[in-house]
């Protein structure tokens, strides 16, 4: 017996314990990633930490992660499989935690439904995206909500943006975070108060009509005038509401 002979035995082998031990059943969609291509469309593919060998009904890369569905084609130790492309809606609950754990998600429903969101958009989950969603997560500060920042990781991964913590900060900021319009105010009603206090404080130290108590009023006229200019805009783009992403 050759190598050649010897390998095909034991991937028979293979394939005939893993299949055994997963019970597939025609008509069943299982998430499968692509070991290795055989002849004749042959592939191993590991499912459910099993190795099996299966014939595909598509050429696939190795390394490949896709939902496949178990056809009627197969029988006994031959398992015939063709690719489906779920919608993110229809997604099992245990296909999409099998995901989520893929990518690097934690067991939970909003990681379950932010893999649907990612596969309804067709968004390829690949071990590229992992990397992509696991790299903002490692830039999440002490103390934030692991959501809304993997929610917001998730929107500048489908938009193409660096996944940095400065740029995932701030799109939840647009996301979760207060409208713009009203940190406009709270800014403008702080730069008043801190306006008029230093007035106050200059015309205590006897510096009435000094170019240095000037200095700060009219400063903080032009910042005012400023906020007052972009709230305008805000409330323009918003619909005649200023608010922010939310």
């Amino acid at each position: 017996m050759n190598i050649s002979q010897l390998m095909r035995g034991l991937l028979g082998e293979v394939q005939q314990d893993g299949a055994k031990a997963l019970e597939l059943k025609i008509g069943q969609i299982v998430r499968g990633v692509i070991v290795q291509m055989l002849e004749e469309q042959d592939a191993l593919v590991q499912i459910n930490g099993y190795t099996v060998r299966a014939k595909l009904e598509t050429v696939m890369q190795p390394g490949q992660t896709t939902m496949l569905q178990v056809q009627p084609e197969s029988a006994g130790a031959q398992v015939v499989l063709k690719p489906v492309d779920l919608p993110g809606a229809a997604l099992p609950e245990e296909t999409a935690r099998d995901l989520a754990r893929m990518l690097g998600l934690p067991d939970k429903k909003w990681a379950h439904e932010l893999v649907r969101d990612l596969k309804r958009d067709g968004f390829p989950l690949t071990r590229e995206a992992g990397a992509a969603l696991q790299q903002a997560a490692s830039a999440m500060p002490a103390g934030a909500a692991d959501e809304q920042w993997m929610q917001a990781a998730a929107t500048a991964f489908k938009r193409g943006l660096p996944m940095t913590g400065a740029t995932v900060d701030a799109l939840r900021q647009t996301l979760f975070g207060k409208p713009a319009g009203e940190l406009l105010q709270t800014l403008g009603a702080q730069l008043a108060e801190l306006a008029g206090g230093a007035d106050g404080e200059l015309a205590k130290q006897g510096q009435a009509g000094s170019a240095g108590r000037q200095a700060m009023p009219e400063a903080a006229a032009r910042v005012q005038a400023l906020l007052a200019e972009g709230e305008a805009l805000i409330r323009a783009a918003f619909g005649g509401a200023a608010g922010g992403g939310n």
